[in-house]
C-alpha cells in the first residue's frame, strides 16, 4: 500500500499497520506550491509508484491522483486501487469558499479575483471526478459517511475509519496555572461555521461570570485557518471579563498541561467531523461538553463520558457546566470513563487494525 503526503497523520497510521502489509509514503507533488507542470505530469510520483507497484494508493487530499493512476494503468500496466481517506466535509467547505469568492467579486471585479473564483470552480469539478473514480472512500465518522452518500451517491463503497490518537501522549499531570473554576476551549478557526458558533457562545459565557473560559489561539502549535475568522472571534469575546485567550501551545506537552489544568473541556463549533481535541481531553480525564454537530457525538457517550448539546440551547449549556463544576466527584468519574472509551476505540493501534482490515478487503 502506498500513502500520499508526508505528514504526521500518515506517519502515525503507517507505524501501527501490521508488518505483513508493506507500505510506503509517496507524495503526489513536491513540497510547496504545485506547478502546472507537476499537476499535469508529476514525474517523481510516476517513477516511485511504478517502482513500488502498490496494490492500493491511499490519499487524504484527492486532486488529480485518479487521473494519474489511470494513466499508469494504461501506459505501464499498473494494477492499483484508489482509496480516499476523507477527513472533512469538503463539499460544505468548498461551498463556503465559493460564497466568499462571490462576495469578493462583487466588491472588486479584478482579474485576480476572477481567476481565483474560476480556480475554485475547477477544483470543485475535479474533486467530483476524483470521488467517483475511487474504489473506496473511508470517511472519518459515520456522519461524514452520510455526507458522502448525499454528494457522491451509493456507487462507491464506503467504510468508516476514524481519526486516531496516541493515548500514550495524553495523561493527567500538573497543569498550567489557571483560575478556577475553569473551562478550556481549543479549536481551529478555519471555517466560518466553527467561529460563528463560538461567537454566539458569548451569551453563555456572560451568564457564568464566576467561571473563567480559556480559549487557545488555534489548534496545537499555530493559529489554524483564516486570520480574519480568528480576529472576529477575539473581537467578539476578548472584551469579556471572564474570557482569557491563551497563546498557541506546543504539542503535545503544553497541550497536555493545559487540558490537565482545566476543570471541563468544551468544544463549541458549527461544523466538525472527528476533532482530536475531544479525544485528547478525554485521555487526560476531563469530561467534555460539546456541540451536537457532525461527527462529534460519535466521540462522546452522552451522559457517561460527557455531554452533547445543541448550540442554541443556552440553558442546557449553563446547567451542564454548573453541574460538572460543582461536583468534582462526578467530573472525575466521567473523565475516567472518557479515558477508557477513547483508549479502547480510538487509539492508533485500534485504528491501524481497522485500516488494515479495510485495505485487505479492497486489494
Amino acid at each position: 500500500m502506498a500513502a500520499d503526503h508526508k505528514r504526521h497523520f500518515w506517519e502515525r497510521l503507517l507505524q501501527y499497520l501490521p508488518p505483513d502489509l508493506e507500505t510506503k509514503l509517496i507524495p503526489t507533488w513536491s513540497k510547496g506550491r504545485i506547478s502546472v507542470r507537476e499537476a499535469l505530469w508529476p514525474r517523481e510520483f510516476y517513477s516511485e509508484v511504478t517502482e513500488f507497484k502498490p496494490d492500493l494508493f491511499l490519499t487524504d487530499y484527492p486532486l488529480t491522483q485518479a487521473r494519474h493512476l489511470a494513466i499508469l494503468r494504461r501506459l505501464r500496466g499498473l494494477r492499483c486501487r484508489y482509496a480516499i481517506h476523507l477527513r472533512g466535509d469538503i463539499w460544505t467547505e468548498l461551498r463556503l469558499l465559493m460564497d466568499e469568492k462571490r462576495v469578493a467579486l462583487r466588491k472588486q471585479l479584478s482579474l485576480s479575483e476572477v481567476a481565483s473564483y474560476l480556480q475554485t470552480r475547477a477544483f470543485e469539478t475535479i474533486l467530483r471526478g476524483e470521488f467517483r473514480s475511487a474504489d473506496i472512500i473511508m470517511p472519518i465518522c459515520r456522519w461524514l459517511e452520510g455526507r458522502v452518500r448525499e454528494e457522491v451517491g451509493y456507487a462507491v463503497r464506503t467504510e468508516v475509519c476514524y481519526q486516531g490518537v496516541d493515548s500514550s501522549l495524553f495523561f493527567e499531570e500538573k497543569g498550567l496555572e489557571l483560575k478556577h473554576p475553569s473551562v478550556g476551549i481549543m479549536q481551529s478557526f478555519n471555517v466560518k461555521p466553527k467561529v460563528a458558533a463560538l461567537i454566539a457562545f458569548r451569551k453563555i459565557i456572560k451568564k457564568m461570570p464566576n467561571v473563567t473560559f480559556y480559549i487557545v489561539e488555534g489548534k496545537p502549535g499555530k493559529i489554524t485557518g483564516s486570520a480574519q475568522y480568528f480576529k472576529a472571534a477575539k473581537d467578539a469575546l476578548g472584551h469579556i471579563d471572564n474570557v482569557i485567550f491563551v497563546p498557541s501551545l506546543t504539542y503535545p506537552d503544553e497541550v497536555r498541561r493545559f487540558l490537565s489544568a482545566c476543570d471541563v473541556y468544551a468544544l463549541v463549533t458549527g461544523l466538525d467531523c472527528c476533532p482530536t481535541t475531544v479525544m485528547e481531553a478525554s485521555l487526560v480525564g476531563k469530561p467534555v461538553v460539546a456541540s451536537r454537530v457532525g461527527g462529534v457525538p460519535e466521540l462522546i457517550l452522552d451522559g457517561q463520558t460527557g455531554f452533547c448539546i445543541e448550540n442554541d440551547d443556552e440553558q442546557k449549556w449553563v446547567e451542564t457546566f454548573e453541574m460538572l463544576l460543582s461536583n468534582p466527584k462526578l467530573s472525575r468519574e466521567m473523565g475516567a470513563r472518557a479515558r477508557d472509551f477513547v483508549t479502547e476505540n480510538f487509539d492508533w493501534s485500534v485504528i491501524g487494525r481497522r485500516t488494515a482490515s479495510i485495505v485487505r478487503t479492497v486489494v
